[in-house]
């Protein structure tokens, strides 16, 4: 993540974390739900 942060620009990681949390987290919950029902694709 820090890197990411880096290559976008931003100043600090808090930055990259508030434009771009609500995705990871959307992609968490996708990620668990596979699992959940034994579809679980890296």
């Amino acid at each position: 993540m820090v890197w990411v942060s880096k290559m976008l620009g931003h100043k600090n990681l808090s930055i990259t974390l508030k434009v771009y949390a609500k995705f990871i987290k959307k992609e968490d919950d996708e990620r668990l739900k596979n699992i959940e029902n034994g579809h679980d694709q890296n």
